[in-house]
């Protein structure tokens, strides 16, 4: 039983979180973040190193999000509108609340103050955030904030 880890943002740099882990015969994507420092196809993931034929859902089994910062989120609305990925995607309840203002800011930021081109599009962010299912914190009994 092996684990393989594909890194396709984040490996040598900060931003653009999103590593694909297999292991017992399942892919998990975690995180699916952006890079803020490109304007180019550097700014998400290769999505094509998943799967060649662009057929995402069945290249993984669900995507987790870690958190709501745009390096781990920001590629999501792409990668769920435009490029067709429709299974699973899970975040925790802070995480699919904040994550599409922050979605939104950006695109707000981007499109309409900087005049980039849109890489996805209001409804995106709101059709995308529909699919995400929130997952309850579990408690380990550690907190790093007791001392």
């Amino acid at each position: 039983m092996g684990i393989e880890c594909l890194v396709l943002g984040a490996g040598q740099e900060v931003g653009k979180s999103c590593v694909v882990v297999s292991i017992n015969g399942k892919r998990i994507m975690f995180d699916c973040g952006m890079h803020m420092g490109y304007d180019d196809h550097r700014r998400f993931p290769d999505f094509s190193l998943i799967s060649k034929d662009g057929h995402f859902d069945n290249a993984l089994d669900c995507v987790i999000i870690t958190h709501f910062h745009l390096d781990h989120v920001g590629a999501l609305p792409y990668f769920t509108q435009v490029c067709g990925y429709n299974g699973p995607v899970y975040m925790t309840y802070p995480t699919k609340a904040l994550a599409p203002l922050m979605l939104e800011d950006y695109r707000k930021v981007m499109v309409d103050r900087r005049g980039e081109e849109e890489q996805f599009t209001a409804h995106h962010i709101s059709q995308c955030m529909k699919k995400g299912t929130y997952l309850a914190p579990f408690f380990s009994g550690l907190s790093f904030n007791e001392a």
